[in-house]
């Protein structure tokens, strides 16, 4: 037995939550997963939550990145990314 697909009210509810969520992080930077979850724990299974929340959050700041990255000064950022090459591997070596 499947998944099937959600009833209507349930999928409402859950695309609600995503859209209060990204108004949130559209208006404050962050949020998408406190706003959203508060909804989406209602109607969805618990074990479904959580990644729903990391894909949206991840989402939201994506977008948020496209529509600024012609404002990036680049010469500005490569300190940052030269810190996030030697500072991930050795973050995720510590986990």
């Amino acid at each position: 037995m499947g998944i099937g697909l959600p009833e209507l009210p349930t999928l409402l509810i859950v695309l609600l939550g995503a859209f209060i969520g990204g108004f949130t992080t559209g208006f404050a930077g962050f949020g998408t997963g406190l706003v959203s979850s508060g909804l989406w724990f209602h109607v969805l299974p618990a074990p479904f939550v959580p990644p729903l929340v990391a894909l949206a959050s991840v989402a939201a700041q994506i977008v948020g990145l496209i529509s600024l990255r012609k404002s990036f000064e680049w010469r500005r950022v490569y300190p940052y990314l030269a810190g996030a090459v030697i500072g991930v591997p050795l973050g995720v070596w510590f986990l």
